[in-house]
C-alpha cells in the first residue's frame, strides 16, 4: 500500500509559505496567453504568434482592402507578417498606434520557432486593466504563399470591463477564419512558399489584390502538386470543415498577490514507469512581487535518498528538459528560492526568464521529477498546477 503525506509536513510548509509571502504588497497584475495549436498530426504550423493588449482602437486589418491600408496607411504590416511570419513591423505600427500598449511575439520552445500540431507555448505580459481592455493576435499559416490568421475587429476579444475587472477568456482559431493577404500569388512552388522550400523572404511573385475576407481561396489539390502533396502536408488542408487551427487562452494572474502551484508526484506518473510505491507533494511560491520562487518538494517511500530533482518543460505525459534544478535536503526533501538566474533549458535566455517559467507553470507544462538510484529517469513525477488564494 502507497503510503500516504503526512499532514506535520504540510502544516510546517503552509506555516513556510505564508512568511514568504508576507511582503507582497502592490499589485502587479498580468495574463498569461497559452497557444496550442490543434492542428492534425500532418497540418498546418502556425509562425510565431504577435499578440497585443490595447485600447480597443488597434485595427490590425479589414476584409476587402488592401493589407497595405491598415494597421497604418502605407504599412508592409500584415504582408510581412503573411509571407514572412516577420512580426516586426506589426510591433511597430502597434506601439505607434497605441504606445501605451503591451505586445509581444510568442515562439516555439522547440527547435524551430514555429509552433507545430499538438504543441503549446505560453507568455506572460503586465498589462494596465484600465489602459489594456482589449486582446488582438496575428499569425501566418505556414506553409503557404501568404495565408494568416488574425482578429480583424479591434475590440473582438475584451480582457477587462470598463471598471478592470478581468473577463478572460478561452476561443479557438479555426480553418475558416484564415484570410488571404492578396500580397502574394498562391503558386505553391518550394521556392515562393514558406516554410516548403523558401530559402529567403519575400521572394514570392507579387500579386497586389485585396484581402478577400472572410476566408482563403483554398490550398491546390494534391493531383496538381504543391503542399497537400507533401506526405508531411496532407492534412493542412485548413478550409476543411470544423478545422480547428489553435485554443487561446487568457489567464489572470496577479504576481504580487500569494499564488501557489502545486502538484501530487507519484510513481504512476513516471516516464518510463516505475514500481516504487513513492509518492509525494511540491508546492511552488511567487515572492518577491513575483521576481522569485519559493520551492517544497516532499517525498514518502522512496526507494533510497534523491539523487536529484527537478523541474521539467512538458505538458502532461510527455517528457521535456530541464528548467529548474532542485536543491535537494536529506535526501528526501527539496527546498530553495529561485529566479531568473537560476532557469535553465530552452527558456532561459528569455527576456524575463522567470516570466516565462511562470507562464509554463500556469499553462500545466511543467513537471517535478525526482530521481533515485534505482530509478535514475525518475521515481516520482508530478505536472505542476496553479491555485490562488
Amino acid at each position: 500500500m502507497k503510503s500516504t503525506f503526512k499532514k506535520t509536513a504540510f502544516g510546517t510548509l503552509m506555516a513556510a509559505s505564508a512568511l514568504s509571502i508576507a511582503n507582497a504588497q502592490e499589485s502587479r497584475p498580468s495574463v498569461v496567453v497559452t497557444i496550442e495549436n490543434t492542428s492534425p498530426y500532418n497540418g498546418s504550423f502556425l509562425t510565431p504568434i504577435w499578440v497585443g493588449f490595447h485600447d480597443g482602437v488597434f485595427d490590425s486589418y479589414d476584409g476587402g482592402t488592401l493589407a497595405s491600408s491598415l494597421p497604418i496607411p502605407g504599412s508592409d504590416a500584415i504582408e510581412r507578417l503573411a509571407e514572412d511570419g516577420n512580426t516586426g513591423p506589426i510591433s511597430r505600427d502597434f506601439a505607434i498606434i497605441d504606445p501605451e500598449g503591451v505586445d509581444g511575439t510568442i515562439r516555439s520552445n522547440g527547435p524551430v520557432p514555429p509552433i507545430g500540431p499538438s504543441q503549446i507555448v505560453s507568455q506572460l505580459f503586465e498589462v494596465d486593466p484600465t489602459e489594456n481592455r482589449y486582446f488582438s493576435y496575428a499569425t501566418m499559416i505556414i506553409p503557404s504563399n501568404d495565408a494568416f490568421v488574425a482578429n480583424g475587429g479591434p475590440q473582438t476579444h475584451q480582457v477587462f470591463d470598463a471598471q478592470g475587472n478581468f473577463t478572460g477568456q478561452s476561443f479557438y482559431i479555426n480553418g475558416s477564419q484564415v484570410d488571404d493577404a492578396g500580397t502574394e500569388v498562391n503558386d505553391e512552388l518550394p521556392q515562393n512558399t514558406a516554410f516548403f522550400g523558401q530559402a529567403a523572404p519575400n521572394t514570392g511573385v507579387d500579386e497586389n489584390a485585396i484581402i478577400p475576407g472572410p476566408g482563403h481561396p483554398g490550398l491546390n489539390d494534391p493531383s496538381l502538386g504543391g503542399i497537400l502533396a507533401s506526405g508531411l502536408f496532407q492534412d493542412a488542408d485548413f478550409t476543411q470543415d470544423d478545422y480547428n487551427l489553435a485554443r487561446v487562452k487568457l489567464t489572470y494572474i496577479d504576481k504580487a498577490a500569494s499564488i501557489l502551484f502545486r502538484g501530487d508526484l507519484d510513481s504512476r506518473f513516471s516516464i518510463p514507469g516505475s514500481t516504487s510505491d513513492a509518492n509525494g507533494r511540491c508546492f511552488f511560491f511567487l515572492d518577491d512581487d513575483g521576481e522569485s520562487l519559493v520551492y517544497f518538494v516532499f517525498a514518502n517511500g522512496l526507494t533510497g535518498d534523491l539523487t536529484a530533482a527537478h523541474l521539467h518543460l512538458a505538458p502532461n505525459l510527455q517528457t521535456g528538459p530541464v528548467t529548474l534544478p532542485l536543491q535537494t535536503v536529506f535526501g528526501r526533501f527539496a527546498f530553495g528560492r529561485v529566479n531568473a538566474s537560476t532557469v535553465v533549458g530552452p527558456i532561459a535566455n528569455n527576456t524575463d526568464a522567470l516570466d516565462s517559467l511562470i507562464a509554463e507553470m500556469v499553462s500545466g507544462a511543467t513537471y517535478v521529477n525526482l530521481h533515485t538510484a534505482a530509478n535514475p529517469a525518475g521515481e516520482i513525477r508530478g505536472q505542476v498546477f496553479v491555485n490562488t488564494f
